[in-house]
């Protein structure tokens, strides 16, 4: 049983613009297999680009994943150019997934500079949580922060730090 009172599952979409294995990677992986034995059927959305590992260690848990067309946002002027051309094809591929997917929640993975997500989530109906993991951000993506932040409906946060730097 997922959702109190529904025989059905419960269906999240976890979603990471960055696909580089590393700990937050990990963690969905562990997370979303865990997951399952309580009803709840993850699918992680994540980008086609550098994914490779990643989707290795979720075919290996179990996880089902679905690799989109998404841009991340990174340091030099040729990346940033390219997340900002994609933004809207970006986000209208995650719109559509989310509606195809027919979610219950949107988790949102991987830290403040992941903005497409909430928006995403917003277009979409899907209740958005969002989990902060980092306090290294450039002060515009903290300002910027301050005012997407509203789209969640909740957040997730890994340490009092993380808290006190976003909320």
């Amino acid at each position: 049983m997922g959702l109190i009172g529904d025989t059905r599952p419960l269906r999240v979409a976890n979603l990471i613009e960055e696909g580089r294995w590393g700990g937050p990677q990990k963690r969905i992986a562990l997370v979303a297999g865990a997951l399952k034995s309580y009803g709840v059927e993850t699918t992680v959305l994540l980008p086609k680009r550098d994914s490779e590992r990643f989707c290795e260690n979720l075919q290996e848990a179990g996880v089902t994943w679905r690799a989109l067309s998404l841009h991340r946002l990174g340091r030099g002027w040729y990346t940033l150019l390219v997340y900002v051309l994609t933004f809207a094809f970006d986000l209208f591929h995650l719109w559509r997934a989310l509606k195809r997917g027919q979610y219950d929640l949107l988790h949102v993975s991987g830290g403040a500079w992941q903005i497409k997500g909430p928006i995403a989530g917003r277009l979409a109906h899907v209740p958005v949580i969002w989990h902060l993991n980092d306090t290294q951000m450039p002060s515009v993506l903290v300002a910027l922060f301050k005012v997407l932040g509203r789209l969640a409906d909740g957040f997730f946060v890994a340490a009092r730090k993380v808290e006190k730097y976003y909320i």
